[in-house]
């Protein structure tokens, strides 16, 4: 659910599927970032805090690829963890694919079924949870400019600190 104070940017892409990134609740050094992963009839939501300075990298990494077709960015939260990846796949069309993971919640009991359906990773160590990972999705660089105006006016506005912790 959307907070009325939050910055809402989005990433347009193929077959009816958008990415939203609200940049929520600020700290003095991080925010509350939800992402959601949205398709005609279903929307599948994570959150995670991050960095003012991921924030920044971000930015500066999808202007990146914007300028010169070529690369990846990465939303890095506050563990240093990949939430979002943008690469450019054919620069010739400007094409980009788009993966990454929601993480809906955590189960701090370290507990699995035998066949452990999580795969091991930072974000659930040996605890159980819902995570949803996507890959694959297409857009084109032209989603970008958008994205990061309204990115960049949220670290300008919230005043949020871009030193690294």
């Amino acid at each position: 659910m959307r907070d009325q104070n939050s910055t809402l940017v989005t990433i347009g892409c193929n077959d009816g599927v958008s990415i939203e990134i609200e940049l929520g609740q600020i700290e003095r050094d991080h925010v509350q970032v939800w992402i959601r992963l949205c398709t005609d009839n279903r929307v599948f939501e994570g959150g995670s805090a991050h960095y003012g300075v991921d924030i920044l990298n971000f930015i500066e990494a999808l202007t990146r690829i914007h300028q010169q077709l070529s690369g990846s960015a990465r939303l890095y939260d506050w563990d240093g963890l990949p939430v979002l990846c943008l690469t450019v796949t054919w620069p010739m069309k400007g094409l980009i694919a788009i993966g990454g993971q929601l993480v809906l919640w955590r189960f701090p009991n370290q507990e699995s079924c035998e066949d452990r359906f999580l795969p091991e990773s930072h974000f659930f160590a040996n605890d159980g949870g819902i995570q949803i990972a996507f890959d694959g999705i297409m857009t084109d660089q032209s989603f970008l400019p958008p994205v990061i105006t309204g990115m960049r006016r949220f670290l300008l506005d919230s005043r949020i600190s871009v030193e690294i912790p």
